[in-house]
């Protein structure tokens, strides 16, 4: 039995629950802080500069995000390109797209299934996670 343990067989409690309700005050005074310096910044250079700003970040963020999955497309495609000599190895008769997918399994066995379609021509992607398994009762998410 972990500490926490809520009384029932298919359920276990948290594996350190010091250590996990310390984290929770942690992120409670990070996130205190924060709330703070956002109204300095308010304050000093007004709403609309605050907002123009953090418009830029997300641009730039997303940016950032759709290179990153070209670059792991054109990767990828290069790598499948060099094993097989068949430029339409990846099952897929559209050039613009990249599959990758893979399943995972749980601590308990619960499958996590993912597969990602790039388009490399727009730079996006679609996140696919039919096949896995719905929600456990337990505190254990993330695979072995």
């Amino acid at each position: 039995n972990y500490p926490g343990t809520i009384g029932r067989d298919d359920i276990s409690g948290t594996r350190n629950l010091k250590e996990n309700i310390l984290d929770l005050k942690a992120q409670v005074a990070a996130n205190q802080k924060g709330i703070i310096l956002v109204q300095e910044l308010i304050n000093q250079y007004s709403l609309d500069v605050v907002h123009a700003y953090m418009n830029y970040i997300q641009e730039n963020a997303e940016e950032a995000v759709r290179d990153m999955l070209l670059e792991i497309a054109l990767n990828v495609e290069k790598s499948r390109n060099n094993n097989n000599n068949n430029n339409n190895n990846n099952n897929n008769n559209n050039n613009d797209l990249i599959v990758l997918s893979n399943t995972d399994y749980m601590d308990e066995g619960a499958p996590i299934s993912l597969k990602i379609i790039i388009n490399k021509k727009n730079k996006t992607a679609h996140f696919d996670f039919s096949g896995t398994s719905p929600e456990v009762y337990s505190n254990i998410n993330s695979p072995k």
